[in-house]
């Protein structure tokens, strides 16, 4: 590119899941802590084994200061996220342990899973027409993949519309901490906590609400509801 013609400082940084107070994307963090507190049951894609990274704000933003103006870091790509991983039952466990909560889990069958994300299977919810791009946060209607914004609030995905539900997605950083020293500071269940922290300092467990009738459909059609 510009930086290997013309030596342009350019700097490559993809993050995964930004995750952390008052993110803009509240069907993430803050609907899990919503559906468990309300004692929902959690609904978990296939056996609960895919694999995926969340980056916690402060330690992105940290990371990211820290590759401003080096030299060392121009012209290169460094993958920004955290240093462990979760798969998605593990995602559930976590937040029910941080909101001291027993989960009622609830596995969709892979081959429902299937049927729901390549639209095969369409459930019957009434007027609930506009989805959360979870890339833009803007709020529009698709033309395909009519299950994919519903399936994108179940699970924290990382571009769903890219990864099919059962793929892991995991990076690493190692090239980050040997090139500028970074190291993440919050661990994943330390995100959590500090997230839930600010969740019931701003009083979002009294007013945050959602909508959850589309996995009420799915409960029902698992015979669950």
């Amino acid at each position: 590119g510009e930086h290997r013609k013309n030596g342009f400082p350019a700097t490559i940084v993809p993050v995964s899941m930004v995750f952390g107070p008052n993110n803009i994307i509240p069907e993430r963090e803050q609907r899990m802590f919503s559906r468990l507190l309300a004692g929902r049951p959690v609904l978990i894609p296939g056996n609960g084994s895919t694999v995926s990274q969340i980056g916690h704000v402060d330690d992105e933003a940290r990371a990211l200061r820290m590759l401003m103006q080096r030299p060392i870091t121009y012209g290169k790509r460094y993958n920004l996220t955290g240093s462990d991983s979760w798969t998605d039952e593990g995602y559930v466990d976590t937040f029910a342990e941080v909101t001291g909560v027993e989960a009622r889990k609830v596995f969709v069958p892979p081959e429902m899973m299937d049927r729901l994300y390549d639209d095969e299977l369409i459930l019957d919810v009434q007027d609930v027409a506009s989805y959360r791009n979870i890339r833009t946060a803007s709020t529009s209607t698709p033309d395909a993949h009519q299950n994919l914004r519903f399936l994108q609030q179940v699970i924290q995905r990382l571009a769903p519309y890219i990864h099919r539900w059962n793929q892991s997605t995991v990076f690493s950083i190692d090239r980050l901490r040997r090139d500028v020293g970074f190291e993440p500071e919050y661990t994943f269940p330390r995100a959590v906590e500090h997230t839930y922290e600010w969740y019931r300092r701003e009083g979002l467990h009294e007013t945050r609400e959602f909508d959850f009738r589309w996995e009420d459909a799915l409960l029902e059609h698992l015979g669950e509801g």
